[in-house]
Formats: structure tokens, sequence, C-alpha cells
């Protein structure tokens, strides 16, 4: 079968060259709401949304979970208040390093448009990281333990009291450009005892969304994907019925070994007119 390879979420998918009607690029500001329902115009004409991830993701998962889900404002936007919390954690009012730490690894893990974490002393000293999200490499060498960071704006807005978000500039920790939320650790009477903060890198966002316009001859409809990896020719071995679900054709083992889903096309399509 040929197919279009795309990855959604954790995932490689192939969707049947024979549905796809074309590939489009649309901005985020272009998903309008129709009845309740995430819409686009293409061609004059309204084609209703899905999100490939979305459809095939485990009982209680939900769209926005992902990095790939977010606007970069969105992102700086949900980080605030996420600090904010992180800030009364006891682990980190602590200001124990490796309490704070595990407090970091948590808040990463949890929210994966956060692509670093660390903590300050109010002397401007960090106590806890810079630590990096699962799959994100910090620069070889990097010991920011031992620096002094009272003079980065991160840090002097953040002891004044309040949630501070910077300019765009390049972290040294991962070499991607990025923007840090700060916020001040305080103790029981409201005294800053230091800073936490977090890197939302702008190369993860996506104010961008790879559509794949699809068609079973009567129905249209547009799915949102991550990436579009190329098209395949790839032999589709038909799932077991142990695993067998609703809008799969089968897998397909890739070249490299890593295997790809093959989605029933019909099936999206029917589903979400």
């Amino acid at each position: 079968m040929n197919v279009l390879l795309v990855s959604a979420g954790e995932r490689l998918y192939g969707l049947p060259l024979d549905n796809v009607v074309e590939v489009v690029r649309a901005l985020r500001s272009d998903v309008k709401t129709v009845k309740g329902r995430p819409t686009m115009t293409v061609r004059e004409r309204v084609v209703p949304l899905l999100w490939l991830a979305d459809l095939f993701a485990s009982p209680g998962t939900r769209r926005g979970s992902g990095f790939h889900d977010l606007s970069l404002d969105e992102a700086i936007a949900r980080a605030g208040p996420l600090l904010e919390g992180a800030a009364r954690d006891s682990r980190v009012v602590s200001m124990d390093p490796r309490a704070a730490l595990t407090a970091l690894d948590e808040l990463l893990a949890a929210h994966r448009f956060l692509e670093v974490a660390f903590i300050v002393r109010g002397d401007g000293r960090i106590i806890a990281g810079p630590v990096a999200r699962k799959g994100i490499e910090l620069a070889t060498g990097l010991d920011a333990t031992g620096q002094d960071w009272s003079a980065r704006a991160w840090f002097r807005n953040a002891m004044q009291g309040a949630t501070y978000v910077s300019e765009k500039y390049v972290s040294a920790a991962t070499g991607s450009v990025c923007v840090t939320v700060s916020t001040p650790v305080k103790d029981a009477s409201g005294a800053a005892l230091g800073v936490i903060g977090a890197d939302v890198s702008t190369a993860v966002m996506k104010d961008r969304l790879y559509v794949v316009i699809a068609n079973d001859g009567t129905r249209q409809v547009g799915v949102v994907v991550d990436e579009i990896v190329g098209k395949r020719d790839v032999g589709v071995e038909p799932l077991s019925y142990a695993f067998a679900g609703p809008n799969l054709l089968g897998t397909a083992v890739l070249d490299d070994g890593s295997i790809a889903m093959v989605a029933d096309m019909e099936g999206i399509t029917k589903a979400a007119s």
C-alpha cells in the first residue's frame, strides 16, 4: 500500500494515499469552532478537523497535554500559573537541593512544553538544576551551580515579587531560542527566598499546523498531524483480534525497523463528518 507517513504524538502513522487529497499548512488562528466542533476553510469549503493523536489516544488523554498542541503564547500563559503553584510546593520552599530537584523532575514530566527548569537562591546561586525534560540534551560541560545569576532579568524581576516573562534569547543550556518564565519562592511571611524558573523553547511550539485533507469519495476531513515524514510503499499486516481497534487497518514495518500504524481513512472521515 502507498501511504503518507506522518507522526502524531509519540507514534508514526501511515495514511493511505488513495484517500489523501493534499497537505496544507494552516495557522492556529485558522481553526474555527462551528457547532462546537473545530473546522477550517479549505478552498472555500468548511472542513471538519480532528487531531490524529486524539483519535488513537489512551483513555483519559486529551489534546492540550502535549507541546504540539500549544502556541508559544499559550505555553507562556500556562507556564506562569504552573510555576506559581510549584513555588508553593514544600519541597521547593525548603530550598533543599535534593527535594527541589525531585519537584522539578515532576514538573517537567507533567508538562512537556517546558524544556528546562531550575531553582535559584536569593543570592543568585542555583540550588537545583538546570534539569532538562526527557529527550532534551543539555550543553556538554554545562555547570551552572557555581555561577551568579543575580544579574539576569528573570531573576531580578521575579525577586521583586511577581511572575516575569523574559524576551526571547538563545539558551546556554540547550542552544535553542527560548523564553524564560520565572516566579518568586516565598516563605510563610511572604519574603522572597529565591526564584523558580522554566524555559519554554520556541523550537517546539506549533503556531502552524500540518493538515492532511482526506476524502473517502463523499466526505472530506482535515487530519491534524505533528510532522509529515514522506511517502512510502509498505506491506500492511492485519492486526490480531487482541489489538484490533476502530479506524486501523493494520501495521507496517519500515526499513529502519520502526512500526507505523496504518489508519483506516474511510472510517476516520465517516466518523469525523
